[in-house]
C-alpha cells in the first residue's frame, strides 16, 4: 500500500513529465495526488524537499545495497543517466 508521502512524490514525478519544476506548485501536487495540503506539509517542507525525496528513492531503486566492485561504475552511471533524462 502506497503511503501519502509516496503518493505525493509520484504526483510530482507525473507533473514533471509535462511541465518544468518551476511551473509546479504545491497546490497542483496535492490536487493530483488527492492528498490533503496539510499532509503535504507534514511530510515535506516545500516542493524542493519533495523533489529530493523523489530523487533519493529513484536512486535507491537503481542502486542495490550491496554492489559488487565490478558493477559499481555501471550502477552509478545509471543514476546519472536517470538524472540527465529528467
Amino acid at each position: 500500500m502506497k503511503t501519502a508521502k509516496e503518493a505525493l512524490a509520484k504526483s510530482l514525478k507525473t507533473l514533471l513529465q509535462t511541465r518544468s519544476f518551476d511551473e509546479i506548485a504545491v497546490k497542483q501536487i496535492v490536487l493530483d495526488s488527492g492528498v490533503n495540503r496539510q499532509t503535504f506539509y507534514y511530510h515535506f517542507q516545500d516542493k524542493f524537499d519533495c523533489l529530493q525525496y523523489l530523487f533519493f528513492n529513484e536512486a535507491r531503486d537503481l542502486i542495490p545495497e550491496q554492489i559488487l566492485l565490478s558493477e559499481w561504475k555501471a550502477r552509478y552511471l545509471s543514476v546519472f543517466r536517470y538524472l540527465d533524462v529528467r
